[in-house]
């Protein structure tokens, strides 16, 4: 069975590797607060990594504020589902200009984000998370994508 710790609060860091040799991994660092066992609020921060090729570089960044429910399985494994609000930034400085002579771009913009994971509680402040998040942008005349697979440890304190 799923613990919930007295205490809501829990932050985790997690890294995304990956096997493009000109890709900068991804990062994501979040604070969390537990309303009851089943219902949590998490903000903070994705850096989505960097991508280069022979056409340019693209960054992706933003903040987020995600509502997570959590349902326990048993045995300490729990699974995840979250919904929320991503406002990134997206950067793309190509080799070579536009139609319109820039050879880089930057915006904000503000969409949604979706997620699914599993959890492994060693124990009440503890546990081992993987999971797997869907990133929307709207920016630069587009509605580009991200998908970042993380695992990375969770502590209640």
């Amino acid at each position: 069975m799923a613990r919930h710790d007295r205490s809501p609060f829990s932050a985790q860091d997690t890294l995304h590797e990956t096997n493009d040799p000109h890709a900068q991994p991804a990062r994501r660092c979040r604070h969390a607060y537990s309303f009851t066992p089943n219902f949590s609020l998490e903000a903070g921060y994705a850096d989505l990594g960097r991508i280069k090729s022979d056409a340019g570089r693209l960054r992706a960044d933003g903040w987020f504020l995600d509502a997570v429910g959590t349902l326990a399985l048993g045995n300490d494994f729990s699974l995840l589902g979250r919904v929320g609000v991503f406002d990134g930034k997206l950067r793309r400085d190509l080799n070579g200009s536009q139609l319109d002579g820039s050879v880089s771009a930057s915006e904000r913009g503000t969409s949604y984000k979706l997620g699914a994971g599993l959890q492994y509680d060693f124990n009440k402040s503890t546990a081992l998370r993987a999971e797997w998040e869907h990133y929307r942008f709207d920016a630069l005349d587009s509605t580009p994508h991200a998908n970042l697979l993380s695992v990375g440890v969770n502590y209640k304190f």
